[in-house]
This record gives C-alpha cells, sequence and structure tokens, in this order.
C-alpha cells in the first residue's frame, strides 16, 4: 500500500514537472521582454494549445535584420524567438518561431509579424 501511494505521488510530481521545472535559458532582461511577448502571443494566437502545452520555453532570442516586412518603419529590426512547447510530463512537444517588432501601441510592446508552429520531432529550426 505504501509503494503505491510512493508510485502515485511520484507520477503526480511528473507530470506537474512542467509548471515546476526551471525554464532553461538565461536570457538578458530586454531578450526575457521580448520571450514573454513572444509566448503570450502564441498563446493568444493557439488558445486551445494551454491545455496540451501548460509550458513554453524560449530557447534562443536574437534580433535577425534580415527579416523584412511591410509593416517595418525606417530602421527597425526584427527580434526572432525560437521556443519549444512541453506537454504534461515535460515532454517537448512543439516548436515555435515567432518574428516580433517593437510597437509600443501594444500592450506587450511588440507586434507579431509572422510565425510558425511544428511538431518537436519532425524538423529541424530553419
Amino acid at each position: 500500500m505504501a509503494l503505491r501511494k510512493l508510485i502515485t505521488a511520484a507520477a503526480l510530481l511528473w507530470f506537474l514537472s512542467p509548471l515546476w521545472l526551471p525554464s532553461g535559458e538565461d536570457l538578458k532582461p530586454e531578450e526575457e521582454r521580448v520571450a514573454e511577448a513572444a509566448k503570450e502571443e502564441i498563446y493568444f494566437q493557439l488558445d486551445s494549445l494551454r491545455i496540451i502545452t501548460p509550458k513554453i520555453v524560449a530557447v534562443d532570442v536574437r534580433k535577425n535584420p534580415e527579416f523584412k516586412h511591410h509593416l517595418f518603419k525606417e530602421g527597425q529590426v526584427a527580434w526572432e524567438v525560437h521556443l519549444v512547447g512541453y506537454t504534461w510530463f515535460h515532454i517537448p512537444w512543439t516548436k515555435m518561431r515567432v518574428f516580433l517588432v517593437e510597437d509600443s501601441r501594444y500592450s506587450t510592446g511588440f507586434l507579431s509579424l509572422a510565425g510558425s508552429i511544428k511538431s518537436y520531432w519532425s524538423a529541424e529550426w530553419e
């Protein structure tokens, strides 16, 4: 009986692990702000994603001067954010990429311009 309770407790902790395991990348404050805006945009665009993906972690945040968009103002450079979504039991499930540009009209301070989502196991980052 005690072994069953121990196994049940361990399984429950593993199931909830995405909620308490560390987030991974150490980001600079500015990069963290960009990553949070990208995560908010992902959850806004894919509302049901939150049910099966309780944790999204930024694995790469950088400026991408090669990304061009017609909404750019003179001299603007887009941020490219690579994210990994973890499902329950802390299993990687999706890879996401979001391009953002700073825009003070939005609550996050960023406007999402483009993005993609794919299976974690299907392809490499482009």
